[in-house]
Protein backbone atom coordinates (compact mmCIF):
# COMPACT_ATOMS: atom_id res chain seq x y z
CA UNK A 1 0.00 0.00 0.00
CA UNK A 2 2.93 2.30 1.01
CA UNK A 3 4.28 2.16 -2.64
CA UNK A 4 0.78 2.25 -4.31
CA UNK A 5 0.14 5.65 -1.92
CA UNK A 6 3.86 7.26 -3.63
CA UNK A 7 2.97 5.94 -6.63
CA UNK A 8 -0.29 7.56 -7.18
CA UNK A 9 0.98 11.36 -6.02
CA UNK A 10 3.92 11.09 -7.84
CA UNK A 11 1.63 10.75 -11.46
CA UNK A 12 -0.69 13.59 -9.83
CA UNK A 13 2.11 15.56 -8.81
CA UNK A 14 3.40 15.07 -12.57
CA UNK A 15 -0.31 15.61 -14.29
CA UNK A 16 -0.68 18.47 -11.56
CA UNK A 17 -4.24 17.03 -10.71
CA UNK A 18 -7.06 19.15 -9.85
CA UNK A 19 -10.45 17.58 -8.96
CA UNK A 20 -13.46 17.99 -11.71
CA UNK A 21 -15.13 20.69 -11.35
CA UNK A 22 -18.39 18.45 -12.89
CA UNK A 23 -17.85 15.74 -10.09
CA UNK A 24 -18.32 18.57 -7.58
CA UNK A 25 -21.23 20.12 -8.93
CA UNK A 26 -22.90 16.38 -9.20
CA UNK A 27 -22.21 15.75 -5.25
CA UNK A 28 -23.77 19.33 -4.58
CA UNK A 29 -26.65 18.18 -6.75
CA UNK A 30 -27.38 14.92 -4.85
CA UNK A 31 -26.14 16.46 -1.31
CA UNK A 32 -29.27 18.55 -2.35
CA UNK A 33 -31.57 16.04 -3.39
CA UNK A 34 -31.05 13.54 -0.44
CA UNK A 35 -31.55 16.62 1.97
CA UNK A 36 -35.04 16.95 0.26
CA UNK A 37 -35.42 13.33 1.14
CA UNK A 38 -34.74 12.97 4.16
CA UNK A 39 -37.30 16.25 5.57
CA UNK A 40 -39.71 14.41 3.12
CA UNK A 41 -39.56 11.15 5.25
CA UNK A 42 -39.65 12.84 8.47
CA UNK A 43 -43.11 14.49 7.06
CA UNK A 44 -44.70 10.99 6.16
CA UNK A 45 -43.34 9.06 9.02
CA UNK A 46 -46.80 7.06 9.15
CA UNK A 47 -48.74 6.43 12.86
CA UNK A 48 -48.39 2.42 12.73
CA UNK A 49 -45.12 0.90 14.59
CA UNK A 50 -44.49 -1.06 10.84
CA UNK A 51 -44.96 2.96 9.34
CA UNK A 52 -42.25 4.16 12.35
CA UNK A 53 -39.75 1.19 11.78
CA UNK A 54 -39.48 1.71 8.26
CA UNK A 55 -39.35 5.79 8.22
CA UNK A 56 -36.72 5.30 10.90
CA UNK A 57 -34.44 2.55 8.68
CA UNK A 58 -34.99 4.75 5.68
CA UNK A 59 -33.92 7.83 7.56
CA UNK A 60 -30.80 6.21 9.08
CA UNK A 61 -29.52 4.88 5.28
CA UNK A 62 -30.33 8.65 3.87
CA UNK A 63 -28.45 10.42 6.47
CA UNK A 64 -25.41 8.16 6.28
CA UNK A 65 -25.12 9.00 2.40
CA UNK A 66 -25.32 12.55 3.19
CA UNK A 67 -22.51 12.23 5.50
CA UNK A 68 -20.76 10.74 3.03
CA UNK A 69 -21.25 12.45 0.12
CA UNK A 70 -20.46 15.95 2.55
CA UNK A 71 -17.37 14.30 3.72
CA UNK A 72 -16.34 13.74 -0.39
CA UNK A 73 -17.34 17.39 -1.11
CA UNK A 74 -15.73 18.58 1.92
CA UNK A 75 -12.66 17.02 0.53
CA UNK A 76 -12.56 17.98 -3.47
CA UNK A 77 -13.45 21.61 -1.78
CA UNK A 78 -9.72 20.96 0.33
CA UNK A 79 -7.84 19.67 -2.93
CA UNK A 80 -8.75 22.35 -5.38
CA UNK A 81 -6.38 24.37 -3.57
CA UNK A 82 -3.64 22.53 -2.75
CA UNK A 83 -0.54 21.16 -4.80
CA UNK A 84 0.52 17.89 -4.63
CA UNK A 85 2.75 16.61 -2.82
CA UNK A 86 5.09 13.34 -3.36
CA UNK A 87 5.51 11.46 0.05
CA UNK A 88 8.22 10.16 1.20
CA UNK A 89 7.45 6.46 2.61
CA UNK A 90 8.25 7.15 6.13
CA UNK A 91 5.62 9.70 5.60
CA UNK A 92 2.80 6.99 4.56
CA UNK A 93 4.00 4.91 7.02
CA UNK A 94 3.39 7.29 9.97
CA UNK A 95 0.01 8.21 9.00
CA UNK A 96 -0.53 4.46 8.97
CA UNK A 97 1.31 4.41 12.27
CA UNK A 98 -1.01 6.96 13.79
CA UNK A 99 -4.52 5.77 12.38
CA UNK A 100 -3.93 2.41 14.72
CA UNK A 101 -2.29 4.77 17.78
CA UNK A 102 -6.27 6.87 17.76
CA UNK A 103 -8.00 3.84 17.30
CA UNK A 104 -6.51 1.57 19.63
CA UNK A 105 -6.38 4.13 22.62
CA UNK A 106 -9.98 5.00 21.88
CA UNK A 107 -11.10 1.03 22.26
CA UNK A 108 -8.81 0.99 25.31
CA UNK A 109 -10.36 4.56 26.64
CA UNK A 110 -6.65 5.81 27.71
CA UNK A 111 -7.74 9.37 26.48
CA UNK A 112 -11.03 11.15 26.49
CA UNK A 113 -9.35 13.20 23.67
CA UNK A 114 -8.99 10.04 21.60
CA UNK A 115 -12.88 9.05 21.16
CA UNK A 116 -13.03 12.60 18.73
CA UNK A 117 -9.90 11.46 16.46
CA UNK A 118 -10.74 7.94 16.58
CA UNK A 119 -14.20 9.53 14.89
CA UNK A 120 -12.79 11.09 12.49
CA UNK A 121 -10.73 8.32 11.52
CA UNK A 122 -13.60 5.74 11.41
CA UNK A 123 -15.57 8.65 8.78
CA UNK A 124 -12.39 9.14 6.59
CA UNK A 125 -11.59 5.01 6.64
CA UNK A 126 -15.70 4.25 6.09
CA UNK A 127 -16.68 7.13 3.72
CA UNK A 128 -18.93 7.94 6.94
CA UNK A 129 -21.18 5.17 5.85
CA UNK A 130 -21.92 2.66 8.63
CA UNK A 131 -25.30 0.30 7.89
CA UNK A 132 -26.74 -1.18 11.26
CA UNK A 133 -28.72 -4.71 10.62
CA UNK A 134 -31.15 -5.69 13.18
CA UNK A 135 -30.31 -9.22 13.84
CA UNK A 136 -31.79 -12.39 16.20
CA UNK A 137 -35.47 -11.93 17.11
CA UNK A 138 -37.51 -8.86 17.58
CA UNK A 139 -38.38 -9.46 21.30
CA UNK A 140 -36.60 -8.39 24.23
CA UNK A 141 -33.04 -9.61 25.12
CA UNK A 142 -33.59 -11.94 22.14
CA UNK A 143 -32.36 -9.39 19.15
CA UNK A 144 -28.72 -7.88 18.78
CA UNK A 145 -27.23 -5.14 16.18
CA UNK A 146 -24.59 -5.74 13.62
CA UNK A 147 -22.74 -2.91 12.08
CA UNK A 148 -21.47 -3.31 8.42
CA UNK A 149 -18.99 -0.97 6.56
CA UNK A 150 -16.36 -1.10 3.97
CA UNK A 151 -13.11 0.19 4.76
CA UNK A 152 -10.98 2.29 2.25
CA UNK A 153 -7.42 3.62 3.43
CA UNK A 154 -5.87 4.36 0.38
CA UNK A 155 -7.94 6.97 -0.40
CA UNK A 156 -8.11 8.98 2.73
CA UNK A 157 -4.38 8.47 2.34
CA UNK A 158 -4.27 10.00 -1.11
CA UNK A 159 -6.08 12.87 -0.10
CA UNK A 160 -3.49 14.07 2.65
CA UNK A 161 -0.82 14.29 0.17
CA UNK A 162 -3.35 16.45 -2.58
CA UNK A 163 -4.01 13.49 -5.13
CA UNK A 164 -7.19 11.35 -5.73
CA UNK A 165 -7.41 7.54 -6.92
CA UNK A 166 -9.74 5.12 -8.16
CA UNK A 167 -9.57 2.44 -5.09
CA UNK A 168 -10.75 -0.74 -5.48
CA UNK A 169 -13.78 -1.91 -3.24
CA UNK A 170 -12.68 -1.58 0.43
CA UNK A 171 -12.88 -4.69 2.70
CA UNK A 172 -16.13 -5.93 4.40
CA UNK A 173 -16.15 -5.44 8.10
CA UNK A 174 -19.10 -6.74 9.99
CA UNK A 175 -19.22 -6.51 13.71
CA UNK A 176 -22.50 -8.01 16.05
CA UNK A 177 -22.57 -5.29 18.70
CA UNK A 178 -23.84 -7.77 21.90
CA UNK A 179 -23.95 -7.27 25.54
CA UNK A 180 -21.65 -9.45 27.08
CA UNK A 181 -23.51 -12.04 28.59
CA UNK A 182 -23.04 -12.22 32.96
CA UNK A 183 -20.76 -15.08 32.53
CA UNK A 184 -18.86 -13.53 30.06
CA UNK A 185 -18.38 -10.68 32.49
CA UNK A 186 -18.18 -12.57 35.13
CA UNK A 187 -14.88 -14.43 33.24
CA UNK A 188 -13.35 -11.07 32.66
CA UNK A 189 -13.39 -9.97 36.33
CA UNK A 190 -12.10 -13.54 37.62
CA UNK A 191 -9.03 -13.31 35.29
CA UNK A 192 -8.36 -10.01 36.00
CA UNK A 193 -7.71 -10.83 39.67
CA UNK A 194 -6.13 -14.06 38.48
CA UNK A 195 -3.80 -12.03 36.40
CA UNK A 196 -2.94 -9.76 39.83
CA UNK A 197 -1.78 -13.19 41.60
CA UNK A 198 -4.96 -13.89 43.49
CA UNK A 199 -5.79 -17.01 44.37
CA UNK A 200 -9.43 -18.83 43.76
CA UNK A 201 -10.33 -19.05 47.02
CA UNK A 202 -9.49 -15.00 47.82
CA UNK A 203 -11.14 -14.24 44.18
CA UNK A 204 -14.34 -16.33 45.43
CA UNK A 205 -14.24 -13.98 48.61
CA UNK A 206 -14.28 -10.50 46.81
CA UNK A 207 -17.11 -11.60 44.44
CA UNK A 208 -18.80 -13.54 46.68
CA UNK A 209 -18.64 -16.61 44.81
CA UNK A 210 -18.38 -20.42 45.23
CA UNK A 211 -14.53 -21.54 44.65
CA UNK A 212 -16.31 -23.86 41.87
CA UNK A 213 -17.94 -21.54 40.16
CA UNK A 214 -14.73 -18.89 40.07
CA UNK A 215 -12.40 -21.64 38.86
CA UNK A 216 -15.43 -22.86 35.93
CA UNK A 217 -15.57 -18.79 35.01
CA UNK A 218 -11.64 -18.62 34.58
CA UNK A 219 -11.54 -21.72 32.70
CA UNK A 220 -14.45 -20.36 30.43
CA UNK A 221 -12.79 -17.13 29.79
CA UNK A 222 -9.51 -19.52 28.27
CA UNK A 223 -11.71 -21.73 26.84
CA UNK A 224 -14.02 -19.15 25.04
CA UNK A 225 -10.45 -17.82 23.27
CA UNK A 226 -9.06 -21.39 22.35
CA UNK A 227 -6.39 -21.38 24.98
CA UNK A 228 -5.52 -23.73 27.19
CA UNK A 229 -6.32 -23.25 30.74
CA UNK A 230 -3.51 -23.26 33.05
CA UNK A 231 -2.79 -26.17 35.61
CA UNK A 232 -4.70 -24.31 38.80
CA UNK A 233 -3.13 -27.82 40.58
CA UNK A 234 0.69 -26.57 39.54
CA UNK A 235 -0.05 -22.76 40.44
CA UNK A 236 -1.37 -23.93 44.06
CA UNK A 237 1.50 -26.02 44.30
CA UNK A 238 3.87 -23.04 43.04
CA UNK A 239 2.53 -20.82 45.70
CA UNK A 240 2.43 -22.97 48.69
CA UNK A 241 6.64 -23.46 47.61
CA UNK A 242 6.17 -19.79 47.48
CA UNK A 243 4.87 -19.27 51.16
CA UNK A 244 6.72 -21.95 52.41
CA UNK A 245 10.13 -20.32 51.44
CA UNK A 246 9.15 -16.96 53.02
CA UNK A 247 7.96 -18.54 56.51
CA UNK A 248 11.64 -20.31 56.19
CA UNK A 249 13.32 -17.05 55.87
CA UNK A 250 11.10 -15.46 58.52
CA UNK A 251 12.01 -18.20 60.87
CA UNK A 252 14.90 -17.66 60.24
CA UNK A 253 15.20 -13.94 60.94
CA UNK A 254 13.58 -14.58 64.49
CA UNK A 255 16.50 -17.16 64.98
CA UNK A 256 19.28 -14.54 64.31
CA UNK A 257 17.61 -11.55 66.59
CA UNK A 258 16.59 -14.36 69.17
Amino acid sequence: MIDRVVKICREAAESQQRPDDSVLEALETQLASLTVQIRRVMRLCGTTETDIRESDELLAELRANRTRVELEIAHLRELAGRDVEVPEEAQVRQILDDYADVLEQAASGEAERSIGEARRVVEMITGGKIDVLQCGERSRKKGWAKAVFSVDILSPICRTFGATCDAPAGLVVEVELKRPSSQAALSDEVKSLHDQGLPNIEIARRLRQHRSTVTQALQRWFTSRGLQPPDLRHTRYQRAAKFKEQAEKGRGVLAATG
